[in-house]
């Protein structure tokens, strides 16, 4: 991969070819492609198939589409850089950016190839389901109202055809009752057997509902009453706090002393024991005046009990006025030549239609409901069976965590926090130990060391869980170093070889006398080599665990190191100590290629005569 600064085209090629010397030349012009098309490419090479992120579909009418995910979000878990290798306050490369952060975050399932696209899709599926389910619940609830209502004109139709006709509908078995209905539409025969008992049903039924009316009418004036009565008590209250709020009064503001007689010098405590009085009033007043509040959320209470009571009793009441005026209608109907036949039928003919609605009351609907809930029962159980995501988590969580205290036990970790219980929280990505049933944060573990081999652990177990999951991760093991020894050894070395010398501004080493300086300069080389070692150790210890061998990268000053776990030399891919020295070897071309002009050549510029790192 490469890129031209300023330039909206890049580079990308895939070879197997090893090269050792790589050139300006080996990235030609006519192979640039496109930012767009580069990021395309470079997903697809890394297996990164994944579009669309978006679980509900429904959540775009408030806000923006998510952004798909990005090989961007690979560098937190891959790059460690000479800032934030050893930062108290910052683990991850790039969380300053909220966004970012919490894209990293979010996206971490993809990235270790716990879901794929088709789960997101398989998630817009399932919640647009449970929309269509909702819609029909809410429609479930209206039916069930409707129907309520339904059930309670089908009782009044009933009562006005009892009346009418003294014949009793049987409502319990709607089917029955319908057939007979039936029955009697076809034969068309006259459904009153007596004028005169219908009449007298009439009168009677009249006289219960006068009755019922009276009542209702009485328990509303009642609760009426009571309610005007509750809101003249609450005003009460206050208007005794507000005449009484500035009776207070201390005996330590307002000393009253015993008294004396100026003619015959005896002395008195009459004033004495009054102001004792008044002052135990006083106490007395202010405690009344402080269960006010108490006493008016009794009141509160009680009044909104009172209020809820009236508006039942008066929806009985209008139900019962109802009822009389249908009863009243009968007479009217009569006088506009309506016979008590026809009225009757007409009351059987309404009954059918609300006997029908309510027996066909939604059956379809709630078919249409029950097979919703299975297909959504059906499809979560597949989501949880293909991708058991919440497990896979607590799964990482525990990996992670375990692999960061196996590491973090073999560096050089202060003794008071050993032995060392990191956890590392995959829903926040924070790290923390625990110190005496203290959780305790990185910036809290006191010295850059302590920091440094956070890092190290935290990443080094990274890489191992990528490593472990290399056929379905995302993300390759590969993590990049730089300057790991920076807390040791300072970072502005720029002689030809490596001098062990630490800087005299380091806090953590400012010491006078020279034979000290010598036994601590011994004592962080060797806890250099120590973290190298352990660095060496992982990776063989990772080939032999998970079948793969992470790939370490780090550029650092420290040189020439004494290691056990193998000879230094072995590791050193290059040194560049001289000017010209790097990634791109610029020696061989003293005016180096920077910048591609239009007609294809290039722009020279000089080579800055700054020492690279190894």
């Amino acid at each position: 991969m490469g890129r031209y600064p300023d330039q909206s085209k890049a580079f990308l090629q895939r070879t197997d070819k090893e090269t050792d010397d790589l050139r300006v030349e080996d990235f030609p012009l006519e192979l640039f492609t496109p930012l767009k098309v580069f990021k395309q490419n470079l997903a697809k090479n890394f297996g990164l198939k994944v579009k669309d992120v978006e679980e509900n579909l429904e959540a775009l009418n408030f806000r923006k589409r998510k952004n798909p995910p990005s090989v961007r979000l690979f560098l937190p878990y891959m790059i460690q850089n000479q800032t934030l290798v050893a930062s108290k306050d910052s683990l991850f490369y790039g969380f300053q950016d909220s966004i970012k952060k919490d894209l990293t975050i979010e996206q971490f399932s993809i990235v270790s190839g716990f879901v794929d696209q088709e789960y997101f899709y398989k998630l817009q599926e399932i919640n647009k389901l449970k929309k269509e389910q909702k819609l029909l619940i809410g429609k479930k609830k209206y039916l069930e109202e409707r129907a309520v209502a339904k059930r309670s004109l089908l009782e009044s139709l009933s009562r006005q055809y009892e009346l009418l006709t003294g014949q009793t509908v049987e409502l319990n078995n709607s089917t029955e009752f319908l057939s007979t209905a039936e029955e009697i539409v076809s034969r068309k025969e006259p459904l009153l057997t007596s004028i005169e008992d219908e009449a007298q049903r009439s009168i009677k039924e009249l006289n219960d509902i006068d009755r019922k009316i009276n009542l209702e009418n009485a328990e509303i004036r009642d609760r009426q009453q009571k309610i005007n009565d509750i809101e003249k008590t609450k005003l009460i209250p206050k208007k005794i706090e507000e005449n009484f709020a500035p009776a207070k009064v201390s005996g330590q503001d307002y000393p009253v002393y015993k008294s004396k007689c100026p003619f015959c010098s005896n002395v008195t405590d009459g004033v004495l024991r009054q102001a004792n009085k008044l002052a135990e009033a006083i106490a007395y007043l202010n405690q009344e005046l402080s269960s006010i509040p108490a006493l008016e959320d009794s009141f509160d209470k009680e009044l909104h009990e009172l209020k809820e009571e009236l508006i039942e009793h008066r929806k009985k009441l209008k139900i019962l006025q109802s009822e009389k005026q249908k009863i009243l209608a009968v007479s009217d109907n009569l006088r506009k030549n309506y016979s008590l036949n026809d009225q009757a039928y007409r009351l059987l003919f309404k009954l059918q239609i609300v006997s029908e609605e309510l027996e066909n009351n939604g059956e379809d609907f709630k078919k249409s409901l029950k097979e919703l809930t299975n297909q959504i029962k059906k499809l979560e159980e597949e989501l949880i069976s293909n991708y058991p995501l919440e497990k896979e988590m607590e799964k990482a969580s525990e990996y992670i965590s375990d692999q960061i205290n196996e590491i973090a036990n073999k560096l050089d970790f202060e003794e008071s926090y050993k032995p060392l219980n990191f956890k590392f929280d995959l829903k926040k990505f924070e790290l923390l130990t625990k110190v005496q049933d203290e959780r305790v944060q990185v910036r809290q573990m006191g010295s850059g060391a302590n920091w440094l081999y956070c890092h190290l652990s935290l990443f080094m177990a990274f890489t191992r869980f990528f490593s472990y999951h290399i056929k379905s991760a995302l993300i390759p093991p590969i993590l990049f170093l730089d300057q790991p020894s920076q807390v040791y050894f300072p970072s502005s070395d720029e002689k030809s070889n490596f001098e062990g010398i630490q800087e005299e501004e380091n806090p953590n080493t400012k010491v006078q006398d020279s034979e000290v300086k010598e036994n601590r300069r011994k004592d962080d080389l060797e806890e250099v080599k120590n973290f190298f070692n352990q660095i060496v150790i992982f990776n063989k210890n990772t080939l032999k665990f998970t079948g793969y061998e992470p790939q370490i990268i780090i550029t650092e000053h420290a040189d020439h190191l004494e290691l056990n776990a193998c000879n230094f030399e072995s590791l050193v891919r290059a040194r560049w100590r001289e000017p010209g020295l790097g990634l791109v070897d610029l020696r061989a071309n003293e005016d180096v290629v920077l910048n591609p002009t239009g007609d294809g050549n290039v722009e020279s510029k000089n080579i800055p005569e700054n020492p690279s790192e190894k």
